[in-house]
């Protein structure tokens, strides 16, 4: 059975978003950690050089890739590990339930690197 969201839940997706990048941009973090962040948020413009143009996981190891770059190269961390960071960006924030969990879905929703990668 398919499920098609409203315009109000699609909206308030948006919203949720927009407020996440917004304050996640004001905040100051190691610059591959912004990189990282502005990558996995999709905030633009990137804050950092080289600026991370996707990232990919292979089993629970975060992988970016610089924008400059072929493959994935620069070694994020464990999954858990930044999913325990962005929480820790969420509390600092006070981020509300829906900003954390748009956080943390976007980690989990991390695609597999390829094979080639």
């Amino acid at each position: 059975m398919l499920y098609y969201k409203s315009a109000n839940e699609i909206a308030t997706e948006l919203v949720v978003a927009h407020r996440v990048r917004r304050e996640v941009a004001a905040l100051a973090t190691p610059p591959r950690l912004t990189a990282a962040l502005d990558a996995l948020l999709e905030i633009t413009p990137r804050r950092t050089e080289p600026a991370f143009a996707e990232i990919a996981a292979c089993e629970e190891l975060v992988f970016a890739r610089a924008e400059s770059r072929p493959t994935f190269e620069y070694y994020v961390g464990h999954r858990d590990v930044l999913a325990a960071k962005l929480r820790d960006i969420a509390n600092y924030l006070e981020l509300g339930r829906a900003e954390r969990a748009f956080l943390l879905t976007r980690l989990y929703a991390i695609p597999p690197a390829s094979a080639g990668d």
